[in-house]
């Protein structure tokens, strides 16, 4: 349970203090004397009785004894009025007091915490007009509260641990009863910006997560916690009444600048910081752009910290263009310039003049493959086959053919092995003659 109530002041004293003090003055039985943090009281017989206060201190932890001459005295009454009107705001009062009389604590507009450690007789008026009193702790049952002990006519909530058997007459706005098993925890700052004052304590239950209180949070600040100079982490379980200093420090927030996924600038920087970007970075042209910076993605002039930033460079790009060529024996047949990804497109099949031993028929672009695109500067040269001319040479007998040879310009011609032959006629033989 939070209890939100005008903020703490002051540390909690948890248990009653002995206290080994020097008199000021007159060291005499029933005398009014004073002790060196401003405690008055008197001596009567073997017992004490505090009488007044006149120290500065805003937190007054009644002791359980007293030290006179190196003899140790209880302290059992506080008395009529003693602390009547004074300015403070927690007393804490030992297990060895057992009467708190008529008005001891009146009109103590600023007292919030009292600790009443042993059985105690609460008489009339001790607590009236003690209008800030808002947690009350009774560790034991106390012997007699008179009806108007507790009239502090307080705004605001007042909370009682006390055994489960104890019910106090108390006039406040209203009154809440806590079980003893629950724990307190209160709160001091150190550090805090000027919007944080002071926060209200924790009454929680045995084992209950310690966490940071949510109006103790302020955006830009890092909040830890202490147990003294102990370091208490956030989660860890209460197991008894607590004083936790909030302590208050500049949260720092990671600003990063990156190209294209590295990390070329990166700083801690407090919340309201001004951003400065580092100089505009270059990024390497590549086959398909040309690059130039623009901005970096989200960053504004005079931009301040926020939270957490990333800012991703962003270049304008400009789409490069080759010289696509296709060239015949030397011969630009086609040349122009297209954008990257542009998808080539040859131009009509070239055609090479035949000679007196080839005829040259267009085979294939060089390196070039149907739905190819510009992908840079390209030039194709058109590949010809090569196929022979072949000529026939007639070998002729007479009228007639007598062998026919085909052969490729600038073969060697050799007559046929076989030898022609011609019949007789008109009374004359014929013989072949090479």
């Amino acid at each position: 349970m939070h209890v939100s109530t005008k903020a703490l002041a002051v540390a909690l004293a948890l248990a009653a203090v002995v206290a080994c003090l020097s008199l000021a003055s007159g060291e005499s039985d029933g005398a009014a004397l004073t002790t060196e943090d401003g405690l008055e009281y008197t001596l009567n017989g073997e017992e004490i009785s505090i009488s007044g206060y006149s120290g500065t201190d805003t937190k007054v932890v009644i002791p359980s004894v007293l030290t006179i001459d190196e003899k140790e005295y209880p302290v059992t009454t506080i008395g009529l009025d003693a602390f009547r009107g004074d300015n403070i705001t927690e007393v804490v009062i030992s297990e060895s007091v057992d009467t708190i009389t008529n008005g001891a604590f009146y009109g103590c507009g600023s007292l919030e915490f009292v600790t009443i450690e042993g059985a105690v007789s609460i008489g009339d008026s001790a607590f009236q007009g003690c209008s800030s009193l808002r947690f009350i702790d009774i560790k034991v049952a106390p012997t007699s509260v008179s009806e108007n002990a507790f009239q502090i006519d307080s705004r605001e909530t007042c909370y009682v641990r006390a055994p489960q058997d104890v019910q106090i007459n108390i006039t406040a706005s209203a009154t809440e009863y806590v079980d003893q098993s629950n724990f307190i925890v209160r709160y001091v700052l150190d550090g805090a910006p000027e919007s944080i004052t002071s926060i209200d304590f924790d009454i929680v239950e045995p084992n209950a997560p310690l966490a940071v209180p949510e109006e103790a949070k302020v955006e830009g600040y890092a909040i830890a916690m202490y147990n003294g100079e102990t370091p208490i982490a956030e989660g860890t379980t209460v197991t008894a009444d607590m004083v936790v200093t909030l302590s208050y420090d500049y949260q720092l927030y990671t600003v990063e600048f990156k190209v294209d996924g590295e990390v070329v600038k990166t700083e801690e920087l407090r919340l309201g910081d001004k951003i400065t970007p580092p100089a505009d970075p270059v990024k390497e042209d590549d086959a398909q752009y040309f690059y130039k910076f623009s901005r970096w993605d989200g960053y504004t002039a005079d931009m301040t910290v926020t939270g957490e930033h990333t800012f991703d460079a962003v270049f304008d790009t400009t789409l490069r263009e080759y010289k696509v060529t296709f060239v015949s024996d030397g011969v630009i047949v086609s040349e122009e310039t297209l954008p990257y990804g542009t998808v080539i497109e040859p131009p009509a099949d070239p055609s090479k003049q035949s000679d007196l031993r080839f005829e040259y028929p267009f085979q294939a672009w060089s390196g070039y493959t149907s739905g190819a695109i510009v992908q840079g500067d390209v030039t194709y040269d058109a590949i010809f086959l090569s196929i022979p001319i072949l000529y026939e040479i007639t070998f002729m007998n007479g009228e007639e053919v007598f062998k026919v040879v085909e052969l490729q310009y600038g073969d060697a011609i050799t007559a046929p092995e076989e030898v022609p032959t011609k019949a007789s006629a008109d009374g004359y033989d014929y013989t072949f003659r090479e």
